[in-house]
C-alpha cells in the first residue's frame, strides 16, 4: 500500500474566541494575560502575540504509522519548525511564517523523504544481486509504486521478475502473494511488495 499524507490547515479555536469577541467590540480585558512558553520566548495569549499566529500549523494525516524515525525524518527536514505528534497517524506541523519557505514545497520533501525511507528499505533487500538485475528491479519497483497501490515482486535467481498488482487489496491479492512466498523459499530470490 502507498504512504499517503493529507494535509489540512489548522486554526486554533482559541483565537477563533479572542477574535469573535473583538469584532464584537467587547474589549479582552480583566487578569493578566496567561503566557506560554516557547523555545521563541514567552508569548502572551493575545492575538498579536498568540503561537497560532507565529507559526503557519497543517495536520497531517497519514495511512501509516509515525514512528520515531518518520517523526525524526519530519522534524530535520528544512522549513519545519515544530512538530507534535497526536496519534500514530496524525501529527501537527509548524512552518515559519517568515516566508523564507515554501510550505508546499516542504510538504512534498516531507512526502518524499518518508517513500525514500521505503524504497531505501527495499533496496537493501536486493543486496547479492547482480548490478543489472538491481537496477532492473529498482526500475520495475518504481513503475509499480507509480500506478498501483498494492503490488509484490519478486526477483528470481534466473533473473526474472514475476509481478502482480492492484489498487486493491482483496482475498485474491493476498492468495497471489502467498504463492509467491512459496515460491521464494522453493526456488530463491528476493521478494520485493508494496506495504514492506
Amino acid at each position: 500500500m502507498k504512504k499517503n499524507i493529507i494535509w489540512r490547515k489548522w486554526t486554533d479555536p482559541l483565537v477563533k474566541q479572542i477574535k469573535s469577541i473583538e469584532q464584537e467590540g467587547s474589549e479582552v480585558s480583566g487578569p493578566p494575560q496567561a503566557v506560554l512558553y516557547t523555545p521563541m520566548g514567552v508569548l502572551g495569549c493575545v492575538t498579536d502575540t498568540f503561537v497560532a499566529n507565529s507559526f503557519d500549523f497543517w495536520m497531517m494525516y497519514t495511512n501509516f504509522s509515525i514512528t520515531p524515525q518518520i517523526a525524526q525524518i519530519i522534524d530535520n527536514t528544512h522549513g519545519v519548525e515544530s512538530l507534535d505528534i497526536y496519534t500514530k497517524y496524525r501529527a501537527r506541523i509548524g512552518f515559519p511564517t517568515s516566508g523564507l519557505f515554501d510550505v508546499e514545497h516542504v510538504m512534498q520533501q516531507i512526502k518524499d523523504r518518508i517513500v525514500f525511507l521505503d524504497r531505501q528499505s527495499q533496496n537493501q533487500q536486493l543486496t547479492g544481486l547482480s548490478e543489472d538485475l538491481t537496477k532492473k528491479a529498482i526500475e520495475t519497483r518504481d513503475k509499480l509504486d507509480d500506478k498501483f497501490e498494492y503490488w509484490a515482486m519478486l526477483v528470481l535467481p534466473n533473473g526474472n521478475i514475476e509481478v502482480m498488482c492492484s489498487n486493491e487489496k482483496n482475498i485474491t491479492f493476498d492468495e497471489k502473494v502467498k504463492v509467491l512466498k512459496t515460491t521464494e523459499q522453493c526456488v530463491g530470490g528476493k521478494l520485493l511488495i508494496s506495504n514492506d
